[in-house]
């Protein structure tokens, strides 16, 4: 088992397609997502698939 993070910076137009991706092809144990105070939704993006705490 592996982890996957993802970092981030206002990414709201790509994260959920590139978190997809993650979990359908890489199938990961755990897929963390680093966001850099985005200011564009990324970081509800990120939380809304559990991968921002």
């Amino acid at each position: 088992m592996y982890d996957v993070v993802v970092r981030t910076y206002n990414s709201s137009r790509t994260l959920e397609r590139c978190l997809e991706s993650v979990a359908t092809y890489l199938r990961p144990h755990r897929v963390i997502v680093v966001d850099h105070r985005s200011t564009d939704g990324t970081v509800e993006i990120a939380r809304s698939r559990g991968g921002l705490r």
